[in-house]
């Protein structure tokens, strides 16, 4: 299909640019124009829209009711019948119509996870990391407000790789036995009992430890759950090592993972598939990193802004375009 696209494209001097490729269950929608070719189509699983025996819902899908078997045919209709394949005014066809938005609505979700993390759950999150940690100095010099501003970046990105590769099935959690560890089981636990209206414990730690495992086990691997060593820095010991002798509350935890995963529309929790969201975008967020430097105040760690750090690091995140 690659080859395809990349031949096509040149001979029809790019007047053709999309390609379909199914087995008859699975159906996707190719695009020479998308960043990654090989990554970024649509697929349709036409064996769930029709509700197939053996092809049940995965755990992402289930947890938005609007994602229906009537819901995906409508879809597949749409995006993969001769008319979305026409021009509607003259120049753009449904297709083109549907990338826009679709543009529009990962900058909204980026603009909004980006407030939400260094609006709320940044400060929170380098607060606790600070009041939990038996050797905190006292006073906390710069050194050990570099450490903690470090571990919370740290365990922030971890929170969002391991999101990422799970929403993309490049981690098994729609399979046992990793789903049970997996952190999308604990995104799903979480939101199902915010909607009871359970009081999360400010004290005890249940989510800490199954965090740290799953840390772990991408850090060295484990073949009983399926997943290899993946050998980053990211996931490394010694890269956060106060985050090795802390425990975070159970509260704490909730809203952080709850936080990451969901945005309001219309007043309304939506869950956040960070399978439709680029590589490029969670570099946006990143890039916000690096703005913030950590101060003491009345014993308590809060964020400062810091015009400066980004420009001295000279550290910045690509544009797309570039």
């Amino acid at each position: 299909m690659l080859q395809y696209l990349s031949r096509v494209d040149i001979q029809t001097s790019g007047v053709v640019r999309l390609g379909i490729l199914t087995n008859g269950v699975k159906w996707r929608l190719y695009f020479q124009g998308a960043l990654s070719v090989s990554e970024e189509y649509l697929e349709i699983d036409l064996a769930k829209a029709l509700g197939l025996p053996g092809y049940d819902l995965d755990l992402v899908e289930r947890t938005d009711e609007r994602l229906t078997q009537a819901h995906a045919l409508k879809l597949f209709y749409l995006l993969f019948g001769k008319q979305a394949f026409l021009q509607i005014d003259g120049k753009r066809t449904f297709h083109d119509i549907a990338r826009d938005s679709g543009k529009i609505w990962e900058e909204q979700v980026t603009r909004d996870l980006s407030t939400l993390v260094f609006g709320d759950l940044f400060p929170k999150l380098v607060s606790a990391v600070a009041k939990h940690d038996a050797q905190r100095p006292s006073p906390m010099d710069a050194q050990y407000l570099d450490d903690v501003r470090q571990s919370a970046l740290i365990l922030l990105y971890r929170l969002l790789f391991v999101v990422y590769a799970e929403d993309r099935d490049l981690l098994p959690d729609a399979e046992e036995p990793y789903k049970s560890y997996s952190l999308t089981a604990m995104r799903l636990d979480i939101a199902e009992q915010r909607a009871r209206a359970r009081v999360f414990s400010q004290t005890a730690a249940t989510y800490w430890p199954k965090l740290l495992a799953v840390f772990k086990v991408i850090a060295e691997g484990d073949d009983s759950l399926g997943v290899p060593p993946y050998n980053g820095g990211l996931f490394a010991k010694e890269s956060a090592p106060v985050l090795e002798r802390i425990s975070l509350p159970d509260a704490l935890i909730a809203d952080l993972i709850f936080g990451l995963s969901h945005r309001i529309e219309d007043g309304e929790a939506r869950y956040i598939n960070y399978r439709d969201l680029s590589v490029q975008q969670l570099g946006t967020v990143y890039e916000r990193t690096l703005e913030y430097s950590l101060r003491e105040m009345d014993g308590a760690v809060v964020v400062d802004a810091d015009d400066a750090a980004r420009h001295s690091s000279g550290s910045y995140y690509r544009p797309t375009a570039l």
